[in-house]
C-alpha cells in the first residue's frame, strides 16, 4: 500500500512539474511575443513621427513657391488629425489618419506638379529654384518614410496576430492576466516599392527633373 501511495505521489509530482515547466515555457513565449509587439509599435511610432516632422516644412515650401492652393488646406487638416491620433495613442484611428495624410500629401504634390508644369523654369540660383529643389527633396523623403511606415505596420500587425494566437491557446489561460491584448494598427500597403516611389515622387513635382545622387542614396 505504501508503495502504491509513493508511486501515486511521485506521478503527481512529475505531472505537476511537467505542467509548471510548460507554463514557464509558455510565459517566456508570451513575454517574447509581447516584447516584439512593443518594439514594433515603437518603430512604427518613430517612423510616423519622422514623417510628421517633414510635413510642416513641405507645406511652407509649397506656400512660398505657389501661395495658397486648395490642397494645402486638405493636407493641413489631415496632418492635424494624424497628430492628434498619434499623440492620443488611438490605435483604431492612427492607421486611418496616416492613410488620409498619405493621400493628402500626394494630392498636394499633384497640385504642385500641375502648377509648375505650365510655368517656365526658374533662373539658376534664384530663390524660386531653391524652393523648388527643397520641395523635391522633402517630398522624396516623405515618400521614402511612407515605405518605412508601411513595412513597420506590417511587422507590428503580424506580431500582434501571432501574440493573440499564442495568448488564446488553452495553456495560456492561467497567464492571460499577465499579458494584456495588443491593438493592431491597420495601414494599407504601398503599391510601389519605396525606392521606386521616391524617384516617381520627384517626377510628380517636375516631370522634366531627372533624379540624381539624392534619389540614388534613398
Amino acid at each position: 500500500m505504501d508503495w502504491v501511495m509513493i508511486t501515486v505521489a511521485v506521478a503527481g509530482l512529475a505531472a505537476a512539474g511537467s505542467v509548471l515547466v510548460r507554463l514557464l515555457l509558455r510565459y517566456n513565449q508570451l513575454s517574447l511575443a509581447a516584447d516584439l509587439c512593443a518594439e514594433g509599435r515603437r518603430q512604427l511610432t518613430a517612423d510616423i513621427a519622422d514623417r510628421h516632422i517633414l510635413i510642416p516644412p513641405f507645406v511652407e515650401a509649397t506656400r512660398s513657391r505657389l501661395g495658397d492652393v486648395p490642397a494645402l488646406d486638405e493636407l493641413t487638416t489631415a496632418f492635424a488629425t494624424a497628430r492628434r491620433s498619434l499623440d492620443a495613442g488611438e490605435c483604431d484611428r492612427i492607421g486611418a489618419a496616416e492613410e488620409a495624410l498619405t493621400e493628402a500629401t500626394a494630392g498636394l504634390a499633384a497640385a504642385v506638379h500641375a502648377e509648375l508644369r505650365g510655368t517656365a523654369a526658374p533662373p539658376p540660383g534664384s530663390q524660386e529654384e531653391s524652393v523648388t529643389e527643397t520641395l523635391r527633396y522633402l517630398y522624396s523623403q516623405i515618400i521614402a518614410i511612407e515605405g518605412r511606415i508601411a513595412a513597420a505596420a506590417r511587422y507590428y500587425n503580424r506580431n500582434v496576430d501571432r501574440f493573440h494566437e499564442r495568448r488564446a491557446l488553452p495553456l495560456s489561460a492561467p497567464l492571460r492576466g499577465f499579458f494584456r491584448p495588443c491593438e493592431p494598427i491597420r495601414y494599407s500597403d504601398l503599391t510601389l516599392d519605396p525606392l521606386d516611389s521616391s524617384e516617381d515622387a520627384l517626377r510628380v513635382i517636375d516631370e522634366d527633373y531627372r533624379p540624381g545622387r539624392l534619389s540614388e542614396e534613398l
